[in-house]
């Protein structure tokens, strides 16, 4: 790259306040009459009786599904093509014409040679991006979202939240487990098949999956509710409908380092590093009060080993202060820092850039890193005054305007990072992936290990945050909030078979009953070599060796006893686990609401990472 070109890349953006509120505005804010009038009718259409029909006649198992959802999208065409709304907006028409043609394209019938699903996927994406050029999806419609997972999720809550220490002594199987599944699945031999079937979900050939139609049904009814299922289309945006919504102003990774990371934390550190410069350059080019790109400060909130505030100024040339209230944490980050300045000049030869005037310049200047990155450990609150905090860490600056941002922030730390970007006027931006539901605090929940301690520093409900739920008293539970950090996507990509351990708890809850010993107990975890020797560590543990009594073999004969069950329990784990992404759905949704419900317009949901590499894959972006 030329020094021209590098100037070009790191030099402030020339203002132009209309062309970026346009961008904008084009892609998030909403227009209500828009929903009401076609959406309903777009609805209406796709039930007609003869598209149903017509796709029952592919042959497909859901080719109702398929015939109502293309009934639905010429329904929306129909409707909005001779509209002003479109007529105005030169895009909208390009990709309504765009739509229109896939849409007269698609067969009427059976045609082998035709990838009905292909096909199908273009007609979606297709539909999202007209959604979101015509302003489809309004503070309203996500309203309806959430209230479809609620009402799905309602009536599942008890199966969601049981637990698997009671799944042998409760009769879970019988509880929870719908009578369809029930029905299929009586044998070993079908619990193996099962697991393959879930496992398979993702891939290709599973469309073609013609075993135990019930446990499909069950599958492709879960997956309606997650982000980019049926039920939400068009909530959360693609990392590459992000960028496009950023136009000239956002920023690519260009160094390849991998160095002191592994591959999940590489993978995070480049997209998020990029989304978080390229969020900093739009607030430079948006803003009213002559506020350059070098005037604006990151704070990265739980800053950690500074895996991505270090990224964002090494590759990006932006001041970024990391905050973290943990002095461990602080003190890995100084040193992690002080590894990675020798590692830059082999990352510039290996990403071709030494004649990249600014990495040039980062090479031959090692104090240049410390200049722009620096570490805080403190605790920041509503209270804290965060431009007196940049002054005592960058006292060259002159930082009045702040983005937020946070990789992974853990439970309650996500919620509260939202109301701080609300509650001060100087933070312009925020940059947000949640993690550790499980942590968070539930208004309407009581929970039986709340432990106060863990989240003193970040007070608070993180659950639910929106009006709209709060006002419904709508409770998950904690089961349910560990269910949601569970990756499907992983689990299935990687063939996962719940742990053993599962099955060898809820046989020692069998124990305890048979002893006399029916207090709750919490095991926790333990290294073990098989059930024999879970058992007695766990008793050990308890302090229950006198109390429970049981000899090796007894205990054996227990397990060959269940041998069928355990199998049993592993594929209940799978089914509760087609939740885990619609629980987690709701938790976004509810913290994109409540930043609609504050009056952030230009606030979204983008799914930054690939969910098999980092499962917490959804960031809550926004602008003032």
């Amino acid at each position: 790259m030329t020094s021209s070109e590098s100037e070009q890349n790191h030099a402030e953006p020339e203002k132009d306040v209309s062309d970026i509120n346009d961008v904008f505005e084009d892609i998030f804010l909403t227009e209500e009459r828009i929903i009401g009038e076609h959406f309903h009718q777009g609805l209406a259409d796709g039930r007609l009786e003869e598209s149903v029909q017509e796709a029952a006649d592919y042959g497909y198992k859901k080719g109702s599904e398929i015939g109502r959802e293309i009934g639905f999208y010429l329904g929306i065409v129909n409707s909005i093509a001779s509209q002003p709304e479109t007529a105005a907006n030169e895009k909208a028409r390009s990709v309504l014409q765009e739509l229109s043609d896939a849409l007269e394209k698609y067969p009427h019938e059976n045609d082998p040679a035709t990838d009905l699903l292909h096909n199908l996927q273009q007609i979606r994406n297709k539909f999202r991006r007209l959604c979101a050029l015509l302003k489809r999806y309004t503070m309203d419609r996500i309203k309806q979202q959430a209230d479809t997972i609620v009402r799905f999720l309602q009536p599942n809550l008890a199966f969601i939240n049981c637990h698997m220490v009671d799944y042998l002594t409760e009769q879970h199987w019988k509880q929870f487990v719908p009578e369809t599944i029930k029905h299929e699945l009586q044998t070993v031999d079908d619990y193996l098949q099962a697991k393959e079937l879930f496992w398979g979900q993702f891939e290709p050939a599973y469309e073609n999956e013609s075993r135990f139609p019930g446990v499909r049904a069950f599958i492709d009814n879960t997956r309606k509710y997650r982000l980019g299922g049926t039920e939400t289309l068009g909530t959360a945006l693609t990392l590459d409908e992000f960028k496009d919504a950023l136009s000239d102003h956002r920023k690519e990774t260009r160094l390849k380092m991998t160095e002191l990371m592994n591959e999940k934390k590489c993978h995070e550190v480049e997209v998020a590093a990029a989304a978080v410069a390229s969020l900093c350059t739009a607030m430079a080019s948006i803003s009213t009060d002559s506020t350059k790109l070098e005037d604006i400060l990151v704070i990265d909130a739980g800053d950690g080993k500074g895996y991505l505030s270090s990224r964002i100024a090494l590759e990006h040339g932006i001041k970024v202060l990391g905050v973290d209230c943990n002095e461990d944490n602080t003190n890995g980050a100084e040193k992690r820092l002080e590894r990675l300045k020798n590692k830059i000049p082999k990352a510039v030869r290996k990403s071709n850039l030494e004649e990249d005037e600014y990495f040039t310049n980062l090479c031959k200047d090692e104090h240049k890193l410390k200049t722009l990155y620096r570490t805080a450990t403190q605790l920041i609150d509503f209270n804290t005054n965060l431009i007196e905090l940049a002054a005592a860490y960058f006292p060259q600056g002159n930082h009045t305007t702040f983005c937020l941002c946070g990789l992974h922030t853990c439970g309650n730390l996500g919620p509260n990072c939202l109301r701080l970007f609300h509650e001060n006027p100087t933070i312009r931006g925020i940059c947000n992936v949640g993690c550790c539901y499980h942590l968070m605090q539930e208004q309407f929940v009581v929970d039986e290990f709340y432990n106060p301690t863990k989240v003193c520093e970040n007070p608070g409900y993180g659950f639910p945050m929106s009006a709209h739920l709060r006002e419904r008293f709508f409770a998950l539970g904690r089961n349910a909030r560990n269910l949601a950090a569970e990756s499907i996507e992983r689990a299935c990509a990687n063939r996962e078979n719940p742990s053993d351990k599962l099955g060898y708890r809820a046989l020692l809850q069998v124990v305890f009953l048979e002893r006399g010993e029916k207090k709750s107990h919490q095991v926790g975890r333990l290294k073990c070599n098989g059930f024999v020797d879970y058992v007695r560590k766990a008793i050990r543990r308890l302090d229950l060796t006198e109390n429970v009594t049981i000899t090796d073999d007894s205990l054996l004969e227990l397990e060959a006893r269940f041998a069928g069950e355990l199998e049993q329990l592993k594929v209940f784990y799978l089914i509760r686990q087609q939740f885990a992404p619609v629980i987690e759905t709701l938790i976004l949704l509810d913290r994109l609401l409540y930043l609609r419900e504050c009056g952030y317009d230009r606030s979204f949901l983008v799914k930054l990472f690939e969910p098999v590499v980092s499962p917490r894959c959804y960031a809550l972006i926004a602008l003032k």
